[in-house]
């Protein structure tokens, strides 16, 4: 199958539903070889050439199975994620750690993981998701915005030195982008295939123009 992402190796982690399940069908869809890092299997690889699964928990302390990387990778999407809303009087230093964990520290186990896989490509994209929460004040957010804040900080500073062939940016449009994208992009639902526009347009587009990083929100 021809396609943007033809000849090109992409992993996802986070395949296993939602906002993940879906990129890597559209991936897929588009000629990708889909690398499916997550807690169950995205789909059946008899029935969707392209794809090889293996099992990772972010919160499992093992390691990422790395075994299931080629040689060369040209992207990376890291979709894990948690948003405990209480008010900060509430939030124990636990749900800070746990959310700094599975937001940040996933992240930096992940690309440190892929980082030989993805220095062979020379252009390899990197596509993380961040939050308004880390840019404005929002109730309840205090301990995802610290954990997305971070992330924001470490996309910045890693990739000059690390990833030289690959430019490095962040973009965290305001709340109002977020809408136009909806409204460009949004695709009725099909009943098997529910569609996240704006976070999966913003991934999609930013893999397919390499060379680039980018965490969005």
């Amino acid at each position: 199958m021809s396609g943007v992402f033809q000849g090109r190796s992409l992993l996802v982690i986070g395949a296993s539903s939602g906002i993940g399940a879906e990129l890597t069908r559209q991936l897929l869809d588009q000629g990708a070889h889909v690398i499916a890092w997550g807690r169950r299997n995205p789909g059946d690889e008899q029935t969707m050439p392209g794809l090889t699964y293996a099992a990772w928990d972010v919160l499992s302390g093992e390691d990422p199975p790395t075994a299931s990387l080629p040689e060369t990778l040209h992207g990376l999407v890291y979709l894990p994620g948690s948003i405990p809303l209480k008010p900060f009087h509430r939030t124990s230093p636990d749900d800070f750690r746990q959310t700094m964990e599975i937001n940040l520290l996933g992240a930096v186990r992940a690309v440190q993981a892929a980082l030989p896989a993805l220095k062979q490509s020379g252009d390899a994209s990197v596509v993380l998701m961040g939050t308004v929460a880390s840019r404005i004040g929002m109730p309840f957010h205090s301990a995802i915005a610290a954990a997305k804040s971070a992330l924001r900080a470490w996309s910045s500073a890693w990739p000059p030195n690390t990833l030289p062939n690959a430019s490095a940016s962040t973009s965290y449009p305001p709340p109002s982008h977020v809408h136009r994208w909806l409204r460009v992009c949004y695709q009725p639902p099909k009943k098997s295939r529910p569609r996240p526009a704006a976070i999966l347009w913003a991934g999609w587009v930013n893999l397919r123009i390499p060379p680039r990083w980018c965490a969005f929100c």
